[in-house]
């Protein structure tokens, strides 16, 4: 009899040790970040084509993607923006499309005015030329160099994270051509370079520093002045927005929280951890139970 209570009680003590490392380990693996994007003072956010787990205030000036931690970075939210004014940066500068999310994060879009508008599309295509999403048109300065990013589309995989052109005409028309992940040799390079005074010649880029710019990613504001596309026009005045540490917009009922306890929307809670607790639990009460019987009968 005292082998085998000692045998529970060992038993019991593993139990005790193996599962709080096992319910950090849950955790870790379920843990979910906010990606808040802010559309800042001169424009706010179009709702089509938004994908993924988000939320978007009343005013469509605040987005929140939540994320599982190292997930991929979700596609930048496409802006409405108010006339005679572009989306020249975010702040802080976009990570590189893919970026895998560790942390909570904030990112505000920033204007520049407009001096001398045109517009450019910027298609998504298989490689039969099929639309696989809607085009984006883009308003920016002539002759202003831009980085336009790929949008994540189901199944496919782009032919470069990101292009980074000089807009120096009208109505100029690029495009991301996709391939189907399981035709795909080699992953998308990281970006490609454009050349639009003819039809658009794409050449691959090797090397690059600059990355998340662009119509929707930023200005790609090169001062070094070593990338033959850069005709960029950095005298133009640019717009005061909020930083992403000041009081929030308007319909936004966001609270700042630490990285890992940003609290989960409804429906978010992992059943893991439930599942885990109960399992322990229950050893414990049947090992409990036994012991209970064995003394019983003993003093029977």
């Amino acid at each position: 009899m005292k082998k085998l209570m000692k045998t529970l009680f060992a038993v019991m003590v593993m139990v005790s040790m193996i599962a709080p490392a096992t319910l950090t380990n849950v955790s870790a693996a379920t843990r979910k970040y906010e990606v808040v994007f802010r559309s800042g003072s001169q424009g706010t956010f179009k709702t089509e084509g938004l994908k993924g787990d988000y939320v978007i205030n009343k005013d469509h000036t605040v987005i929140k993607y939540t994320v599982n931690a190292n997930g991929t970075f979700p596609d930048v939210p496409e802006l409405d923006i108010k006339e005679g004014y572009r989306n020249n940066s975010w702040s802080p500068v976009l990570p590189q499309v893919g970026t895998k999310v560790q942390e909570k994060q904030v990112y505000v879009a920033k204007y520049i005015k407009l001096v001398n508008a045109v517009e450019f599309t910027v298609k998504y295509v298989d490689k039969n030329g099929v639309e696989l999403a809607t085009p984006s048109i883009y308003t920016t300065d002539l002759n202003t160099e831009e980085i336009v990013r790929a949008k994540t589309i189901d199944g496919y995989q782009p032919d470069s994270l990101q292009k980074r052109l000089v807009v120096s005409r009208e109505n100029v028309e690029i495009q991301f051509v996709y391939t189907s992940t399981r035709e795909a040799e080699k992953p998308p390079v990281i970006e490609q370079i454009v050349y639009v005074e003819g039809e658009p010649v794409y050449v691959d880029v090797v090397n690059t520093t600059t990355v998340g710019g662009g119509a929707n990613g930023g200005q790609a504001n090169n001062p070094t002045n070593q990338n033959p596309t850069t005709n960029n026009q950095n005298d133009n005045p640019t717009v005061e927005v909020e930083d992403p540490n000041t009081p929030q917009a308007n319909g936004d009922d966001t609270t700042n929280v630490d990285d890992e306890k940003t609290p989960l929307s409804k429906g978010q809670q992992t059943s893991g951890n439930v599942l885990y607790v109960a399992g322990t639990l229950g050893v414990i009460v049947v090992i409990m139970a036994v012991v209970y019987l064995l003394k019983k009968k003993r003093n029977a």
